[in-house]
């Protein structure tokens, strides 16, 4: 029973720590004003979809993870990656299919031809994120919901001061408690008239 409850303490743990590595991340972008999800951990590349160009494969608000692209990544035709362009400043990121690969550079397009009507512009390896590896749908909705104040603070804050408080009190009930110089006297006498016997 012991070890089951210190394998729960650790997995409350990590959740803790999970929870204010995102909290940090979403006050940096809130500070930063970006409006896109985008990180890269372990390899892996996560962005949130945003627009419908690649319905129904990838709907709007799914997480597509990726792996980060290197020189020896090889992307082939058909293949789903996620580039970054710059337009008015900003770096957008964009989730495409690959449709035609030339030495230099890949053509994509969207797989919803209803709004993707005509490929991207030449797209460089330098510019290429990550090959999608798969989707989790409807995640990036929680995301974009986390980011809005009233989510932050019902879906961040409060599960972070519950979980601090939970903690504390954990602490509090399994601190030595405090002995006496007289109490250990007494338990050492008792210990040693044990032994005399």
């Amino acid at each position: 029973m012991k070890v089951i409850k210190k394998i729960f303490d650790i997995f409350i743990d990590m959740i803790i720590v999970l929870v204010f590595i995102i909290t940090i991340y979403l006050v940096y972008l809130n500070i930063k004003g970006k409006n896109t999800f985008y990180v890269k951990v372990f390899g892996l590349h996560f962005d949130v979809c945003e627009t419908n160009s690649m319905e129904p494969t990838i709907n709007v608000g799914d997480l597509v993870v990726s792996v980060v692209c290197n020189d020896k990544t090889e992307i082939n035709n058909g293949d789903i990656i996620t580039y970054y362009y710059q337009r008015v400043g900003k770096q957008i990121t964009i989730t495409h299919r690959v449709i035609e690969i030339n030495d230099d550079y890949y053509i994509t397009q969207g797989d919803n031809r209803e709004v993707s009507i005509i490929p991207d512009k030449e797209i460089t390896k330098d510019k290429i994120l990550g090959k999608m590896v798969f989707r989790i749908p409807k995640i990036g909705k929680i995301i974009d919901f986390c980011k809005t104040k009233l989510g932050f603070f019902l879906c961040i804050v409060i599960p972070l001061v519950v979980l601090i408080v939970i903690k504390l009190l954990e602490f509090i009930k399994t601190k030595p408690k405090y002995i006496s110089n007289s109490e250990k006297e007494e338990i050492i006498k008792e210990y040693l008239d044990k032994y005399k016997e």
